[in-house]
């Protein structure tokens, strides 16, 4: 029994492997219905921060405050089939009690500390140059999953906005994202585009936070967009990159509500 059971994990490890991760002839093309699905999104977000760039749709929407409970991140999203490609879209919540919107933002625009903060995820990251409000910046990505171990290097730049001084609102994009061959090793290199793999391909996150009693409640949302997959194995694939995703904005959320707290912690203490 247990050798069966193998057998067909094994089956399914590389039934995935064939179909999403083994590079095809298309992979690094982007086509013209992909990018359009692509921006109708991106501008979807958009227009909605535009319209509520106030408030925050975890609990604190509710009336209640919240509460150190609220700690453990929330997450949810799915993965959306577009033409050639897929758009993952994510959002995730926590609540970081006793610190305030500057702590937050502190962390957030620490953009040199990512490394060590998101660590083994963000091998390395490096502040290029900014503004009062933008700054741009360089990631290097390690992700290890579904038994292979994928690098990214991606040029991003975020501008930040804040209605009032308790609350604001952060907009990233990706300027570009090159695919690494042996990451954080001394062999590293970018592959070209006709060598790539096509797992993100675009990048967008909004970040919002809200300062209340109690604490800080911060909502993450991601888009990423990506090669296709066949519809005919959809079906297989998608639980099992929704629960990566999942895993992976959960760790996020955590790694910033842990950092925002020891640097909160930090700070008393240095002031005693």
């Amino acid at each position: 029994m247990r050798i069966t059971e193998q057998c067909v994990r094994t089956a399914r490890w590389a039934m995935l492997l064939a179909l999403l991760f083994v590079r095809q002839s298309t992979a690094a093309s982007l086509h013209p219905e992909t990018l359009n699905a692509w921006d109708k999104d991106v501008q979807s977000a958009k227009a909605e921060l535009s319209q509520d760039c106030h408030h925050l749709r975890p609990s604190t929407r509710r009336g209640s405050p919240p509460s150190e409970s609220d700690a453990a991140p929330q997450v949810s999203g799915e993965m959306l089939a577009v033409p050639s490609g897929l758009i993952h879209h994510w959002t995730g919540s926590v609540f970081i009690p006793n610190v305030q919107a500057a702590d937050v933002l502190s962390v957030l625009q620490g953009y040199e500390s990512y490394a060590d903060v998101y660590k083994p995820a963000v091998i390395e990251s490096k502040l290029l140059s900014h503004t009062a409000d933008a700054f741009n910046y360089r990631l290097k990505f390690v992700q290890k999953g579904f038994g292979i171990k994928a690098g990214l290097m991606a040029d991003l730049r975020t501008t930040y906005y804040r209605p009032t001084p308790e609350s604001g609102y952060s907009i990233t994009e990706a300027t570009q994202v090159f695919e690494l061959q042996n990451p954080g090793t001394p062999e590293e290199k970018i592959l070209p585009a006709s060598a790539t793999h096509g797992y993100v391909q675009r990048v967008l996150t909004i970040v919002r936070y809200q300062q209340s009693q109690g604490g800080v409640s911060v909502e993450v949302e991601t888009l990423t967009l990506s090669r296709g997959v066949p519809g005919s194995v959809r079906w297989f694939i998608a639980p099992l990159v929704e629960r990566f995703s999942r895993q992976t904005m959960a760790t996020t959320l955590e790694r910033l509500r842990d950092r925002v707290l020891d640097t909160r912690s930090f700070a008393s203490a240095a002031t005693r």
